[in-house]
């Protein structure tokens, strides 16, 4: 619970061998949650994401992707291998898709098939790292279409929303491409305070 407490482990149910679990996100209602699982050696872009019941363990494979967020009032956004951002209908009774899928974004960072750099936040706006050759770049895209660059540097990893929306947290290498440190983007202010050293 969110006063702590001892942890539960929840054996993951899913059917076609011993699944690798990532990107647990808790659903309105906290009974249940969406989780992207894959399985190792089975080739590229095979990972589903789908709904875990946290009390039995079973896992509803929904479709396939990768990161999920849920974004009130129904939908799903995900990434795919293959670096876009995609915008689903979804329906909270059922546990399930409906109507066709958008393309939010294209060419967006992806972590070994299994993460793509982005988050969302409750408000609907979007951060991502886009794929770059020479660099990189930490940008916002919100709900109305405007897209900012926040911070430039050789590569980023994990931006997350703090959750009032107003900031974001994330890593990035700086002078040496071997030491890395946390960040925090203030939306308002537009500037990077160094969290770590």
């Amino acid at each position: 619970s969110a006063q702590g407490g001892t942890p539960i482990p929840i054996t993951v149910h899913a059917a076609g061998g011993e699944p690798f679990v990532t990107s647990p996100v808790l659903l309105p209602g906290g009974t249940t949650a969406l989780l992207h699982v894959d399985y190792p050696g089975r080739g590229f872009g095979v990972g589903k994401i789908g709904v875990i019941d946290l009390k039995s363990g079973e896992f509803k494979p929904v479709l396939n992707g990768m990161s999920p967020h849920y974004l009130a009032p129904g939908y799903l956004i995900y990434g795919t291998p293959y670096g876009s951002v995609m915008l689903q209908p979804f329906n909270l009774n059922r546990l399930d898709t409906t109507g066709q899928a958008r393309r939010l974004l294209e060419s967006v960072s992806s972590f070994s098939d299994v993460a793509t750099r982005y988050d969302v936040s409750a408000g609907g706006s979007l951060v991502y790292l886009p794929r770059a050759g020479n660099g990189a770049m930490l940008q916002l895209f919100r709900r109305d279409g405007a897209a900012q660059v926040l911070s430039t540097g050789s590569l980023f990893w994990v931006p997350r929303f703090s959750p009032d929306g107003l900031r974001i947290a994330y890593g990035g290498y700086t002078e040496r491409a071997d030491l890395a440190d946390l960040f925090i983007h203030d939306l308002a202010t537009n500037t990077d305070q160094r969290l770590t050293t």
